[in-house]
């Protein structure tokens, strides 16, 4: 595990964000194509706080870097490489659709330091009221049960975190009985 994630965008790609929204959305949060309105002003808001997350505008790689505390060389090496799949528009590293490849091609620059952390697998397989996995006919697959996120069926694209936070467990624990209790009544359990 990396002990530190930062996202690096350019001002013109700030700029772009602000007036045109991003390519990608975050459930009802942040839509795709939503102009991010307030982005300048809460960038800004949470710089003048003190938040050391924050970092920007930065002019050169090389100044970022320091701001950064990271080798210069290296970022640099990196953001070559990185520049170099955007324009080639094929990821090798990291095989990323090429739509969200985004050259840092000139400053300034922004950064903000990430935390890691997931909300669930939101999708999963289709199951049935028993939580046995169906094919692409909604026929079961035998001895085949999944609980939990990675079922399907409890949310669409996003995970309500403001309103229903720990539902994923609720249905974790729910649809992980519910699996046990099917293969049991089936038989599909070895006793001893």
């Amino acid at each position: 595990m990396q002990d530190r994630v930062i996202s690096i965008v350019t001002q013109a790609q700030m700029d772009d964000m602000h007036e045109h929204g991003g390519t990608f959305g975050c459930g009802e949060y942040i839509h795709a194509g939503e102009p991010l309105t307030m982005l300048w002003d809460q960038r800004k808001e949470q710089q003048d706080a003190g938040n050391k997350a924050v970092h920007g505008p930065i002019d050169t790689i090389d100044e970022l870097a320091k701001e950064l505390g990271l080798d210069a060389d290296a970022l640099k090496s990196e953001i070559n490489a990185y520049n170099g799949y955007c324009k080639e528009k094929k990821d090798l590293e990291f095989n990323k659709d090429p739509q969200y490849l985004f050259a840092l091609d000139e400053g300034p620059y922004y950064a903000f330091e990430l935390k890691v952390g997931i909300f669930s697998t939101v999708g999963g397989m289709k199951i049935n009221n028993d939580c046995q996995v169906l094919d692409e006919k909604n026929i079961p697959i035998a001895n085949l049960y999944a609980a939990g996120c990675d079922a399907g069926g409890l949310y669409g694209d996003a995970y309500n975190v403001s309103i229903c936070e720990g539902s994923c467990q609720g249905f974790a624990v729910f649809t992980g009985k519910t699996a046990a209790e099917a293969c049991a009544g089936k038989g599909e359990f070895a006793t001893a």
